[in-house]
């Protein structure tokens, strides 16, 4: 998966479309390292450094004051409106982030690898369509209980799609089923701002379908059932607030993968869009086999 970046523009860029580019709360701190206020050199007005005139122009319009009076107060305020968040959160996350992106693949920070997950997972059956493809929805406490998630988002939601001939997850069959079937299976993360599981079910379903390919649909916190109640629709309010939602979807996506393989599902990719492409790299980069 690639990061589709939209470029950066030169200094003299509108306001808009400069906000679009780099929020103005965040600066030189955030996953990866990369430094955010650094892409900006001279020129002419407006300019861009690679890409199309149609990024620009996305990037000038999405943050026009136009849209967002048309979006409303849902969509209609800026990424980390509020600013940094608790300090002492930005710097706990911080440590966090070194210690797992160190010399040595170190799993998870948070749980026992050895400790089996399967029976931690409820299920509740979704969907069954005449090609035998199934969906169900599976439900977990988050390994993040740190302090650092919003109660809201301390429960994991996702869903799981199965090819035809493969039984219910709380069946007590699916491993040796999966097993004799050979089933690959993928987790895909959401991209931000991803409120549902919609749009990446339908790309997974065709898989199931025509490839015979499970998949795992995480939700994201801070999103959907995971919303805390003071934040204001899908714009995350502060930096900390990424920061707590990037470790918190990496363990997740971690236990999920260990419950694949308890299940006998093999192999296992990890996969995602924008921010879950990103995601999806920094879970393969830890996980230690």
């Amino acid at each position: 998966m690639q990061w589709l970046r939209v470029p950066a523009l030169r200094r003299g860029a509108t306001s808009a479309a400069e906000a679009a580019v780099r929020p103005r709360h965040m600066s030189t701190f955030g996953w990866g390292g990369g430094r955010h206020d650094g892409d900006h050199g001279g020129g002419d007005r407006g300019a861009c450094r690679g890409g199309s005139a149609v990024d620009w122009l996305f990037a000038a319009v999405h943050s026009s004051r136009a849209m967002r009076a048309l979006v409303g107060g849902r969509f209609g305020h800026r990424y980390w409106c509020s600013g940094w968040g608790d300090p002492a959160l930005v710097a706990h996350l911080s440590a966090v982030q070194a210690r797992r992106f160190g010399d040595v693949s170190c799993g998870s920070l948070y749980r026992d690898a050895a400790a089996e997950v399967a029976h931690a997972i409820s299920w509740t059956p979704v969907s069954a369509d005449r090609d035998g493809v199934s969906v169900w929805e599976g439900e977990f406490l988050s390994p993040v209980q740190d302090g650092s998630l919003p109660v809201e988002s301390l429960r994991a939601r996702f869903q799981l799609v199965l090819p035809a001939g493969l039984p219910a997850p709380n069946s007590g069959r699916l491993a040796a089923a999966a097993s004799a079937a050979h089933t690959p299976a993928l987790i895909h993360l959401a991209g931000l701002g991803d409120y549902t599981f919609v749009m990446r079910r339908v790309m997974m379903y065709a898989l199931a379908r025509e490839h015979g390919v499970a998949s795992l649909i995480l939700q994201s916190p801070f999103y959907g059932d995971r919303k805390p109640r003071w934040q204001r629709g899908a714009k995350l309010e502060h930096v900390a607030d990424l920061l707590s939602l990037g470790n918190a979807t990496i363990e997740e996506s971690l236990l999920l993968i260990q419950w694949l393989r308890e299940m006998c599902f093999g192999p296992i990719g990890v996969c995602g869009f924008s921010m879950g492409g990103v995601h999806s790299m920094m879970v393969a980069a830890v996980e230690k086999t």
